[in-house]
């Protein structure tokens, strides 16, 4: 499945690439993320198998767009491979920088996707604000960046709440049933 383009855009504008001018070219340079943790390109922390550090060669902007799909696609898969339902492009797209942010196993250990799967969408919002804090600090630019992924994640859900109202969930297993096709497609 894909994320849809403003997904893709809002990971990268949340996860910044500082750069800086060498002979003449823009390169994105390490630096030391909010709890001091060596990172380059859109928060790379490793860059093929290799882990960052302060001596990390810059990477060109061409380098880093190449390495931002190759990363993003293995969270996308991370996180695809848990949803026990059906999301649209721009939720998924929510739950991605979720798990781009924390990594994919914090995400599959969360709160925030035992509540999706369980179709608790009151819940979602609460779940996806209690992951502001690095380092033990709550930060605000993690409190926007949740409430960003949440706003995002819930424009599509007020319109699915209001169907699987309408809809005997007793009567359609949906989830289930969702489950049965996506296993029998792989």
């Amino acid at each position: 499945m894909r994320i849809s383009s403003e997904a893709f855009e809002m990971i990268k504008r949340w996860e910044g690439c500082p750069t800086r001018m060498i002979n003449g070219q823009r390169m994105a340079v390490p630096y030391r993320d909010a709890v001091g943790i060596w990172t380059i390109g859109y928060g790379f922390i490793t860059v093929h198998g290799r882990k960052v550090t302060a001596y990390t060669e810059p990477m060109t902007m061409q380098q880093v767009d190449v390495e931002f799909l190759r990363q993003l696609q293995k969270y996308i898969n991370g996180v695809d491979e848990v949803l026990e339902v059906e999301v649209t492009p721009s939720q998924l797209g929510a739950l991605t920088s979720f798990a781009y942010n924390l990594g994919v196993s914090a995400f599959q250990r969360s709160t925030l996707l035992r509540k999706i799967n369980a179709c608790e969408w009151d819940e979602v919002e609460r779940q996806f604000l209690r992951w502001n804090r690095a380092g033990g600090r709550k930060l605000k630019g993690l409190t926007r960046r949740r409430q960003a992924e949440a706003d995002m994640f819930l424009a599509e859900t007020t319109l699915n709440t209001h169907l699987a109202q309408v809809i005997d969930q007793r009567e359609c297993d949906c989830k289930s049933q969702w489950m049965a096709n996506r296993r029998a497609a792989a």
